[in-house]
């Protein structure tokens, strides 16, 4: 009788032990994760970080990562507004933010947000000439970031920065447009220096006209000049000669 009784307890222990794994789950859920619970199919909720203990038949746990991700956009080539062909990569840097509507959103989510940043992308290299690209390459990170940003959201992403990571051109194409900024700041600096020598005309032709209308300026300057020559590279601007004689003969 004894023997049985015990025999019949280990069976019923046997079962309880099957019945716990089968019919329960423990679940742990970091804090760096996103953790939703689903019951044939159907979603039960979050579960907070920390253990937990699920019963009941048919259930699947779905795990996301809550920490910021980089991921690189592979390069791909764009025209530009003036048609000349371009190889872009990007780099964009997100993190979920409603793990229910990143999972309901999209099959991929990822993958349908990285074709959103090929479009900005697109619209971004497209809407520029081949300069203006090239130049602006570090404030392009707004535009994209406002193209992107409405997909981000409806995917349940928090978007933080969508950037150019490189941006090339064939060797030619590199070639002629360093040329042709190089022959763009020559240019600029000619221009400063005909500016420069025009105000020095300028200042010149003012000082002769003062002098004219009015000769005690040009005997000033005279002894100023006079007075203050130690060296050599004195300048002195002179006008009409007959006052400053009359001066001098005196």
């Amino acid at each position: 009788m004894t023997e049985l009784i015990f025999l019949t307890m280990a069976i019923a222990a046997l079962g309880g032990w099957i019945a716990w794994n089968c019919l329960s789950k423990s679940v742990t859920v970091w804090e760096h994760e996103h953790v939703l619970v689903f019951r044939h199919g159907k979603l039960r909720g979050p579960l907070a970080p920390g253990k937990h203990r699920l019963w009941g038949r048919g259930l699947e746990i779905t795990r996301l990562d809550a920490r910021w991700q980089e991921n690189v956009i592979q390069g791909q080539e764009f025209l530009t507004a003036d048609k000349v062909p371009v190889k872009v990569s990007g780099l964009v840097r997100f993190r979920v933010a409603d793990a229910e509507l990143n999972v309901k959103a999209s099959q991929n989510a990822w993958q349908t947000l990285y074709s959103a940043v090929q479009l900005a992308l697109r619209d971004v290299v497209g809407g520029l000439g081949i300069e203006g690209v090239l130049e602006r390459q570090a404030d392009h990170g707004a535009k994209l970031k406002e193209l992107v940003a409405p997909a981000a959201e409806a995917l349940g992403f928090e978007l933080d920065a969508v950037v150019i990571r490189d941006l090339m051109i064939s060797g030619d194409l590199k070639r002629v447009y360093t040329q042709a900024v190089t022959a763009k700041q020559e240019a600029l600096a000619g221009l400063e220096k005909a500016r420069g020598e025009a105000a020095a005309i300028r200042v010149m032709a003012n000082a002769t006209k003062a002098f004219e209308s009015n000769p005690a300026l040009l005997q000033l300057r005279f002894l100023q000049t006079l007075e203050n020559s130690g060296g050599y590279n004195h300048q002195l601007f002179m006008g009409p000669l007959d006052p400053l004689m009359s001066f001098l003969n005196k």
